[in-house]
């Protein structure tokens, strides 16, 4: 089986992507983009970060290749249940499954997807379309946009990062690390990144995590993003929370009416 995985977009692509996004009027349901994933009728070629947004370029799967083992409806069910929940333990102890094999059957689905990844390391525009396809978070839509390179079009989404809104409530060198998390990075990234060892890198996370009431990534990115989370209730998130979904009313009311959609690549 050939995975459809690539190196990702070069400078110049992702120079037109951001182009193109930050000149598009359009919106369309980030739900969209989960249906189209795991109908194996897309497949995602790069997701990276600018300052404040983050952008997936994804393009058409050929007719072709639209058959994968990995992307069987059960084995989606088990990534969508990670993806929602927050995290694989809790999940494979619903589904009385070994974490190993929770992990295994989440990295391959993202595998076929186009992502060489974990469920815990996956793409913020995934874990925001899981959740806006089950009405569970405010952010359900994303910025529409094409781009063409070469021969090739792709269709690029963009939206915005949620975790910028945490900067009032923890120190400025754990925002910096935890917008490093929420790209995907690992510790060894981020402190050569940062230039400082891995220790610092994990002692600043972990006090962040203590400020915010959360254990990792997966729940972090889930109590930023759900509508209904334990963190909303949280005496630290709550703030966040309300801040978040008052200025996403405002972002609705202002772009209304809006173009709503599915991606169809």
């Amino acid at each position: 089986m050939v995975d459809e995985l690539t190196q990702g977009f070069g400078e110049l692509e992702r120079f037109k992507a951001v182009r193109a996004d930050a000149e598009s009027r359009e919106r369309i349901d980030l739900g969209g983009l989960w249906r189209e994933l795991t109908n194996a009728t897309l497949v995602v070629r790069d997701c990276f970060f600018t300052q404040r947004d983050c952008l997936i370029a994804v393009e058409a799967k050929a007719p072709e290749r639209r058959t994968d083992r990995r992307l069987l409806p059960k084995k989606l069910r088990v990534l969508e249940r990670v993806l929602l929940r927050g995290g694989q333990k809790a999940v494979a102890a619903e589904l009385g499954l070994a974490p190993s094999t929770v992990a295994i059957i989440a990295g391959g689905c993202l595998r076929a997807m186009g992502m060489d990844c974990g469920a815990s390391r996956a793409p913020l525009p995934l874990w925001l379309s899981v959740h806006a396809l089950h009405r569970n978070t405010p952010y359900h839509e994303a910025r529409f946009s094409r781009v063409t390179h070469g021969e090739q079009s792709y269709t690029i989404l963009g939206v915005p990062r949620p975790e910028l809104r945490l900067e009032s409530l923890v120190s400025r060198a754990e925002a910096d690390v935890i917008k490093l998390l929420i790209e995907g990075l690992s510790h060894a990234e981020m402190a050569k990144l940062r230039h400082t060892s891995v220790r610092t890198v994990a002692n600043q996370l972990a006090a962040a995590f203590h400020k915010l009431g959360v254990s990792g990534r997966s729940e972090l990115l889930c109590g930023l993003i759900a509508t209904q989370s334990d963190l909303a209730a949280r005496p630290r998130f709550a703030p966040v929370v309300a801040e978040r979904e008052a200025s996403l009313t405002r972002l609705r009311a202002a772009n209304q009416p809006a173009i709503a959609g599915v991606v169809n690549g």
